[in-house]
Parts: structure tokens; C-alpha cells; sequence
């Protein structure tokens, strides 16, 4: 049985529906017409439709489907839901437009970091041209009583947008502000992963973002932040902490494990209280991209 929250007057939260991700989060945002911010994996459809029926939401009035970007936790269960309600518009990058139309790199570049993710994850299907709205930045999206202002928002990876709701001023951040807030509320984990993490671009995709003033965070992992202002100077100064602790411990050779443990140092003494950093993909984001600059000369 999937939760249900509603956490705005107008927008529902549903999840967790991960499975393996087990803190992925989709919203829906009701007008006359309904769009769903994001998808999830594909094992996430059976529950989205699930919630539709629970709320009472005809299928009718599910206009779009917003991925925030193409990383399969995200956009996984956008085809098959594509297939069941097939005049709802798929809304993506341009850069991603491409890989969801034809997927076949995309679902290589998921298999290389998740192996044979199908049997857990679910398949990742195609979406027809024809159901592809290609998004512009700033463009602005009617649901008819509500809107929904289109950001894009690289870093993260380049494809990667934000959906501002004009209404409750909240942002549907996807992993553009972090991954989540630690419980303790003045740590938030970067949303770096691999291979196309950009410390430059996400560092600036920060600054636009707060220059929106957004009271609200519907974050993609693990739910909604209401101090958006102080949430988003923390994402700023953990994105500089953790390069600031990554790029000296490879340049002094250490490997992944060794950085890890000094991140869980650093993240501890800020939460006071012991912190194990499980999910690898942060680490592996930073070093490839101070690998991919030339800047991790070991002994530099």
C-alpha cells in the first residue's frame, strides 16, 4: 500500500516508491489538469496509478508527467506510465529528450551502475516523440487553475530541470538543492553522482535556484523541506565541504573507502552524532569530476 500526504493545498506527496530506493518520493499537483513531478523507477507505475484511484483522480485529468531528470530512480516509471495514460504530455530537457525516445544508452549507462536492474528496478520503456513535450527554460506550464514554471538546472547532471509551483512557491528540486536533509536538519547530503556531476554548474545551478525565493523544497528523496532559505545556504556549504575534503584525500592517494570515512568524520562532528554514508554515488561523483579536470595529481 503506497502512502498519501497532502503537503500543500493542491499538491499531494506519494512514496516512498523506490523499492531499492527506498526514499524516493513523486508528487502530484492538482488544477483542472494534474501533472505528476517525477516517475520513479518502473517498479513505481502499479503504485502512482494506485494513488490516482485512491485520490479519486480521474486518469482524464493527468496531463503531464515531469520527470526532473533521467536517472532511472526518476524517470524509470515514465514510459509505462506513458503507455497507460497516453495523452499525458512527458516533459524532459532537451538533452533528455533524446534517450527517452530512444533508450538504449540510457539503459546501458543503468546497467554499468546497477548491473541487471530490470528484475528489482523494472524495465525502462521508450516514450513516443509524439508524447514529448521538449521543455525551454523559463517556460511556464498551465494546469489550467495552477502553474508551473520550468528551470533548468544542471549539475547534478545536465539534463536536469526544476518545476517551481507558482501558487505555494514551492520547488520540486529533484537532486539540484541535494539528496535530503539529515533528521537533525542542518546537514544536507550534495547531489553528486556520477558520471556527469559538475561542481562548477551545480554551484551556480544553487544560486539561481535561491534567486527564485522558494518557501517550500519538495525534495525527490525523502520529502519536503519548509525552511527553504536555510536548506539552501546548507546544500551551498556541503557541496564546498565535501570538495574540500575529496579533492585533497585523492590527491594524497587515498581510494574511495578511505574518503568516505572522512566524510562520515566531517558529517558527524556537524550532526553531532556517529553518521554511516552507505550510498557511494556522492563520492564517486566528486572523483570523477576532479579526474575528469586533471585536478586529482596525486601528490599535487
Amino acid at each position: 500500500m503506497v502512502g498519501i500526504s497532502q503537503v500543500a493545498p493542491h499538491i499531494y506527496q506519494i512514496g516512498p516508491v523506490g523499492h531499492v530506493f527506498d526514499d524516493v518520493m513523486v508528487y502530484l499537483v492538482t488544477g483542472q489538469k494534474v501533472a505528476l513531478i517525477e516517475a520513479g523507477p518502473g517498479v513505481s507505475a502499479p503504485l502512482i496509478l494506485e494513488a490516482l484511484q485512491k485520490l479519486e483522480i480521474e486518469p482524464a485529468r493527468l496531463a503531464y508527467i515531469i520527470p526532473t531528470h533521467i536517472h532511472i530512480d526518476h524517470v524509470g516509471g515514465a514510459g509505462l506510465l506513458a503507455r497507460e495514460i497516453p495523452w499525458a504530455r512527458v516533459v524532459a530537457h532537451p538533452r533528455a529528450a533524446r534517450h527517452l525516445i530512444d533508450p538504449t544508452r540510457l539503459i546501458a549507462a543503468t546497467r554499468q551502475l546497477f548491473g541487471n536492474f530490470e528484475s528489482e528496478l523494472g524495465p525502462i520503456h521508450t516514450i513516443s516523440e509524439t508524447q514529448l513535450l521538449v521543455a525551454q527554460d523559463g517556460e511556464t506550464i498551465s494546469l489550467g487553475t495552477e502553474e508551473l514554471k520550468i528551470v533548468y538546472s544542471p549539475g547534478h547532471a545536465p539534463h536536469h530541470i526544476c518545476i517551481f509551483d507558482m501558487r505555494s512557491r514551492g520547488l520540486f528540486c529533484g537532486e539540484a538543492l541535494g539528496c535530503y536533509p539529515m533528521p537533525e536538519g542542518n546537514f544536507v547530503i550534495p547531489g553528486a553522482a556520477p558520471p556527469d556531476f559538475d561542481l562548477e554548474l551545480y554551484l551556480e545551478t544553487i544560486g539561481k535556484l535561491e534567486k527564485l525565493e522558494p518557501e517550500m523544497l519538495f525534495y525527490s528523496h525523502d520529502g519536503v523541506g519548509h525552511d527553504a532559505k536555510k536548506l539552501i545556504q546548507l546544500v551551498r556549504e556541503s557541496v564546498r565541504a565535501y570538495a574540500d575534503i575529496v579533492l585533497p584525500a585523492m590527491r594524497a592517494g587515498d581510494n574511495p573507502g578511505q574518503i568516505t570515512k572522512k566524510l562520515e568524520a566531517y558529517v558527524s562532528s556537524i550532526v553531532s552524532r556517529p553518521v554511516e554514508l552507505t550510498c557511494p554515488r556522492p563520492v564517486q561523483g566528486y572523483m570523477a569530476y576532479f579526474e575528469r579536470n586533471g585536478l586529482a595529481v596525486k601528490g599535487s
